[in-house]
Parts: structure tokens; C-alpha cells; sequence
């Protein structure tokens, strides 16, 4: 087995030996240190890490190779006090490790059920978390909070992990423990994994349920192929976030876990493929078969809602990109995404994160992406040929409050 596919099953299953094995996989006496840092380092907001991330030659930035997503619900029983023990413990996180990729970036973020269990009201559009279009059936995570640990090592992510929530130092750096505070809302599904790069949804042990190992591209970002998260179809960090009232600096987060169902995906044609990730008119030579032909912009342009309806009926098939693009500001979305590829439970799918100002904002284009409209006056149906949403289906989904850093504790 490759190394970053040892390193990503080490991730996946956790705990301290998890951590010692990838420590003996990741380095080796002339690999550099991960850096140490300083909480002055960091900015106010929590999810600004866009001056941190590195990019590509057409400003295309690249989010860290592995994650960690936990689901918790708090278990102290004195919040004032344990304001101060989450405050010292994120704090000695951010003495461990640098604010980078290289080290660790991290957010917290707190559901509308955390307010609502002390009685307080939340001044921002962030309902809870449940159904946002028609006939969907999805797991409601509304834990009371939410944690974010993203590092180009694993064994960063893993020991920042370790630290909070076990007796190890992290990085050399003695962390205050969490344990006492926060547990794992679900045992069995409050703990999630993610990576990032090229290759790496090929580069993995034996097939996932509907997605053959041999079929997905060697050099693919996405377990679909086509990569992503290019400048063109992301909303700046200032975009997503709150500008008025208690919470401002912060921003909301929406989570969803999403599996994918791509057997059939890889029965068309790259073109098809194109026709629904982006849009029938777009020239797959033009996208290349992993999307390396695009620079910063997916090549799909906006069309009003006739025009759009005419590409459905001419064409029987609506892209996924070209639905979204009704929504557009400027020429770019109101979203700021941050997903990544997933092998949770050894399902192939994606930890969809997006951040917003509103959840107004992530409702809209969750209703433009299901195309309900197209779908009752045209060809294309509510799944079939409507984008690419006959390959994924909703697992779990969360909405999360990630205040600014100075009240990211117990708010």
C-alpha cells in the first residue's frame, strides 16, 4: 500500500497508536519539524485561512491534505468555568503549532441547539440543522459543537486530537484536555476523516461500495474525477462573513456528509460527464479528464431561468455548475466551500462544507442545484440528467455558528 494511503487509514482509525504509527511513517531524521506557533499569529476570524493557504500558478488555493471533523456535545457543567479551560486548551493548541498548512488551522463552531439549551438567542440566519429541499430524508447533526483540525501532516492532526481529548503533548507543547468538557455526540459517527490532492481518491485499499477502484483517474483531485474549489466558483472570506451585531467576524457553516453512488457515473463518456458536472455546451477538451484545463474559472457561464429551461429541453441534461450559476455575484457564488473527500465507514462520498454570512445563502443554492423547476417543465427529472445529484445521496447534515476568536469559547 502507498504511504499517503497508510497515512490516510492511520487517520480514519485514530488514538494513540494510530498517532505513533504515523509518526514512524510520516518522518525520518531529515524530514523538517512541524512548526510551533503563537496565538498572535492568528487572525480574529477563525475561518480565515485563505493568506495561510497556498496556491496554484492561477490563484487557485490549496486546502490542507487531511482532516478531522468532530461532532460534541458539552458535558460540563459550569459554563463560565469551562470558558476558561476551552479558551487555555485552543490557546495551547495554537502555541504547537504554526498557522499553516505546514502546522495546524482549525475552526469551532456551536449548532443552534447549543444556544437553544441555555435560553439564548441567536442573532444570525442559522436555523437548525434538517431538510432544505423537498423529499430529502437526512441524519440531523445538531450536537452543540463542532470542531475542524486540518493539517498537511496527519500526524498533526492527530496529535492535536491526542492533546485535547487524550494525555499526550501535542508537538512538543503540553495542551489542556477537553475531555472534561466537550465528548463525541455520537459515538459511532461523531468522528470524521477528509483528504485532499491529486491521486489520492485512486491511491487507496481495494474498492469503496459503487465507485471501482480502477475507474477513478490516477491524477484525480475527486472521487468524480473533475476537481474543484477554483477561484472563479468561491466567494471571498470577507463575502462569508457577519458584519453586524454580537457575532460579528464570524461566520455560519454548513455541514453535510454525502456518499457517493458513481458506478453508473463511470459508464459515460467524459463529455457526458462534462455535460453534467459543468454543461452540455462545454467541450470536455476544454476541461481536460481531471479538469486540468481549467485555470480559475469552470468555463460555465450564467444563463437567466428561459434560457436555462432551453438547455434542458434541447439537450436533456442540465449541468450541476450551470444550475449554481444563477446565483452568482459578481460572477462569483455567495458561498465560500471548503469540502473534501471522504472514505467514512468505507463509503466513497465528501464532508461538504460551506461557509456563509447567511444560511439564506446556502438554501437558495441548495434549491438552484435541485432544479425542480427544470425538472417539472422539461425532459430532465428530479435526478436523472439534473446535474450530478443521481450520484450522491445526503447522509448527515449540521449547521454551525464559528464565531470570531475572541468568543469562540462557550460562547
Amino acid at each position: 500500500m502507498h504511504r499517503r494511503a497508510v497515512l490516510r487509514r492511520l487517520l480514519a482509525a485514530g488514538g494513540a497508536a494510530a498517532l505513533s504509527a504515523c509518526l514512524d511513517v510520516e518522518f525520518d531524521d531529515d524530514a523538517p519539524e512541524i512548526p510551533s506557533g503563537s496565538p498572535d499569529d492568528r487572525p480574529d476570524r477563525q475561518h480565515a485561512w485563505n493568506a495561510a493557504l497556498e496556491t496554484d500558478e492561477h490563484g487557485n488555493r490549496r486546502l490542507p491534505r487531511h482532516h478531522v471533523f468532530r461532532s460534541l456535545s458539552y458535558v460540563g457543567e459550569d459554563r463560565e468555568r469551562d470558558r476558561g479551560l476551552v479558551e487555555t486548551a485552543l490557546t495551547d493548541l495554537e502555541r504547537a503549532y504554526g498557522a499553516s498548512p505546514d502546522g495546524l488551522l482549525f475552526t469551532v463552531g456551536y449548532s443552534p441547539s447549543y444556544f437553544e439549551r441555555f435560553g439564548e438567542s441567536l442573532s444570525v440566519d442559522l436555523p437548525p440543522a434538517g431538510p432544505v429541499v423537498p423529499g430529502e430524508n437526512v441524519r440531523r447533526d445538531d450536537a452543540d459543537a463542532f470542531l475542524h483540525l486540518a493539517s498537511d501532516h496527519a500526524s498533526a492532526v492527530l496529535g492535536a486530537e491526542a492533546a485535547l481529548f487524550g494525555d499526550r503533548p501535542a508537538n512538543g507543547t503540553d495542551v489542556s484536555r477537553l475531555d472534561g468538557v466537550f465528548e463525541l455526540a455520537d459515538p459511532e459517527d461523531g468522528r470524521r476523516t477528509g483528504f485532499v490532492g491529486a491521486g489520492l481518491p485512486a491511491d487507496r485499499e481495494g474498492n469503496f461500495q459503487g465507485v471501482p477502484q480502477e475507474e477513478v483517474h490516477e491524477a484525480a483531485p475527486n472521487f468524480m474525477n473533475f476537481r474543484s474549489g477554483l477561484k472563479g466558483s468561491q466567494a471571498t472570506e470577507d463575502r462569508v462573513t457577519i458584519r453586524e451585531g454580537r457575532f460579528a467576524g464570524g461566520t455560519t457553516q454548513h455541514v453535510a456528509l454525502l456518499v457517493h453512488t458513481l458506478s453508473n457515473w463511470f459508464d459515460r463518456s467524459t463529455q457526458e460527464q462534462v455535460a453534467r458536472m459543468f454543461a452540455p455546451d462545454v467541450d470536455a477538451e476544454n476541461v481536460g479528464p481531471v479538469g486540468e484545463e481549467l485555470t480559475a474559472h469552470n468555463r460555465v457561464d450564467p444563463v437567466d431561468e428561459s434560457a436555462l429551461h432551453e438547455v434542458a429541453d434541447e439537450h436533456g441534461v442540465v449541468g450541476h455548475a450551470q444550475k449554481m450559476a444563477r446565483f452568482r455575484e459578481d460572477g462569483r457564488p455567495p458561498i465560500l466551500r471548503r469540502d473534501v473527500n471522504t472514505d467514512h465507514d468505507h463509503e466513497a462520498g465528501v464532508v461538504f462544507v460551506s461557509l456563509q454570512r447567511a444560511f439564506e445563502e446556502f438554501r437558495r443554492l441548495r434549491v438552484a442545484m435541485a432544479g425542480l423547476d427544470i425538472a417539472a417543465s422539461t425532459p430532465v427529472s428530479e435526478r436523472q440528467d439534473n446535474g450530478i445529484l443521481q450520484y450522491f445521496r445526503t447522509h448527515q447534515r449540521g449547521n454551525f455558528l464559528i464565531p470570531p476568536r475572541r468568543l469562540r469559547a462557550l460562547p
